[in-house]
């Protein structure tokens, strides 16, 4: 007759698969946790800093039109600051691209290689494409060649000021003939990245307008 206590305690092999369940159990536990998160995070990047893109791909500025004037027409303290700062990161990249920066009043427009950078609320952003448009650059084109461009940043978005930054720069950048990148580290990643240019980024446009026009 076998003693009861055998039929209640694990035994050594039982122990070990329990342990292999449990373990398999924690596993699975901690990956859902992770993709809980993972989707968490890219939502709440879409809602709080979303793409602020314009077009699918931009033109560069010919060689005899390579002295730009970024005018600021928001009117908006913050924004003033950030487009100025925008201005001052991507003189750093190396180009025969000289941008200058100022403030104006007036309407903006597409003036030749005057770069207006104009107000504009977020639902006449949301209008242009997304709800979550926090800024937008457009270009006006001869085959690859800009003849005039602007920049409409959100006037009522409530960002801080590294956000605009952020916003400024990557804008810019668009208007002077980046696209999107792919790396999270970029000024030109399209859902938030860095408040300045890297290497990469300076050495992109440097590699934009190092060919010769025709």
């Amino acid at each position: 007759m076998r003693d009861f206590s055998e039929l209640i305690l694990p035994t050594e092999q039982d122990r070990a698969r329990f342990g292999a369940r449990a373990g398999m159990y924690c596993m699975c536990r901690l990956a859902n946790v992770l993709l809980f998160a993972a989707a968490f995070a890219f939502l709440v990047s879409d809602a709080i800093v979303p793409d602020v893109d314009a077009g699918p791909a931009f033109g560069h500025w010919s060689r005899g039109q390579r002295s730009l004037t970024v005018v600021d027409r928001t009117g908006d303290p913050g924004w003033e600051e950030a487009t100025r700062w925008a201005v001052g990161r991507w003189n750093e990249s190396g180009t025969d691209l000289r941008l200058t920066w100022t403030v104006g009043g007036g309407a903006c427009g597409y003036k030749g290689t005057t770069i207006d950078v104009c107000p504009e609320s977020s639902e006449r952003l949301g209008s242009l494409g997304s709800l979550h448009l926090q800024g937008v650059a457009d270009q006006q084109r001869r085959g690859d060649h800009v003849r005039g461009a602007l920049i409409r940043v959100c006037s009522d978005c409530a960002l801080g000021s590294s956000r605009r930054r952020q916003v400024a720069t990557h804008e810019l950048g668009h208007v002077l003939g980046l696209v999107h990148s792919a790396r999270p580290g970029s000024v030109m990643y399209p859902s938030g990245g860095a408040e300045s240019p890297d290497q990469l980024d300076h050495r992109e446009l440097r590699d934009t307008y190092r060919h010769q026009d025709r």
